[in-house]
C-alpha cells in the first residue's frame, strides 16, 4: 500500500521538476510536492499550465513494480492506463465536494483531462500528466479550485464556482481528499487489470458520440469516439 509523504511550498518552478530532482536523488515512492503557485508549470506534452494562487498543483513520485511483485511485461502493458485511472481519482475527488445535480456533469476527457460539461461545450477543471524517467514516474495533477482575482470567463472552470454540497472547498481540503482517492485507485490499479475501472470510465466519458480526428503519422483518421476498451 502506498503511503504519501507531503511537502508544501509557497512557490516552486514546477512541482513536476521538483519531484524529478528528488527522484534522481533516490526519494521513495509516495513523495509528494504541493505548491501554492508555480513559475514554470506545465501539463501533458509540456503545455504551459497557468499556476496562479487558488489552484492545486501537486506532483507525486511513483515506482510501480519496485515495491510490488508484478510481472514486468504485464506492468509495461498496463502502464499507459495509469493516467486514465488517475483521472478517475480526480473526478471522484471533485464530485465529493459537489451537489449531485452538478456532480453528474463532471466528466472524463480522454486522455488526461477532467472537465465540466455544459449545454454548449465543456470547460476544463483538471489536467493530468505522467512522465517516466529511469528512476520512476512523475504524476502531475493540476485542479482549478478557487478562481484567482484576475480570472476571466474562459475555457476553465473552478470547483468553488460550482454548487457545493456544503462549505466551498479549500485547496488544502481538495489535496487531502485527492491523496485519499489517489492512494486507493493506485493500489487497486497495481492489483487489477484496467478492466476493473472500465465501466466507471466509460460512464463519465465526455467524448462518447463525438466526431474526432486523429493525427496518425502523415495522415488523419476521422471517426466517432465510441468508448474505451480493455
Amino acid at each position: 500500500m502506498i503511503l504519501f509523504e507531503v511537502t508544501r511550498f509557497g512557490e516552486v518552478d514546477s512541482t513536476n521538476e521538483h519531484i524529478k530532482r528528488l527522484m534522481a536523488q533516490g526519494a521513495p515512492e509516495g513523495t509528494v510536492v504541493i505548491a501554492e503557485t508555480q513559475t514554470g508549470g506545465y501539463g501533458r506534452r509540456g503545455h504551459v499550465w497557468s499556476s496562479p494562487q487558488g489552484g492545486l498543483y501537486l506532483s507525486a513520485l511513483l515506482r510501480p513494480g519496485v515495491y510490488q511483485v508484478i510481472d514486468q511485461a504485464d506492468l509495461m502493458a498496463k502502464l499507459p492506463t495509469l493516467s486514465l485511472a488517475c483521472g478517475i481519482a480526480v473526478r471522484r475527488t471533485a464530485v465529493g465536494f459537489l451537489a449531485p445535480r452538478v456532480a453528474q456533469d463532471v466528466k472524463l476527457k480522454w486522455p488526461n483531462d477532467v472537465v465540466v460539461q455544459t449545454e454548449a461545450a465543456y470547460r476544463k477543471l483538471s489536467g493530468i500528466s505522467l512522465e517516466g524517467t529511469a528512476e520512476g514516474l512523475c504524476l502531475g495533477i493540476g485542479i482549478n479550485v478557487v478562481p484567482p482575482s484576475s480570472s476571466k470567463a474562459g475555457k476553465e472552470v473552478y470547483l468553488a464556482e460550482l454548487t457545493c454540497s456544503g462549505e466551498c472547498p479549500s485547496v488544502e481540503k481538495v489535496s487531502d481528499a485527492l491523496l485519499t482517492e489517489l492512494g486507493a485507485i493506485y493500489n487497486t490499479w497495481l492489483d487489477q487489470p484496467f478492466l476493473h475501472f472500465l465501466s466507471e470510465y466509460n460512464e463519465h466519458n465526455v467524448m462518447s458520440g463525438r466526431r474526432v480526428s486523429i493525427q496518425a503519422g502523415q495522415g488523419t483518421i476521422e471517426g466517432e469516439f465510441l468508448h474505451i476498451d480493455e
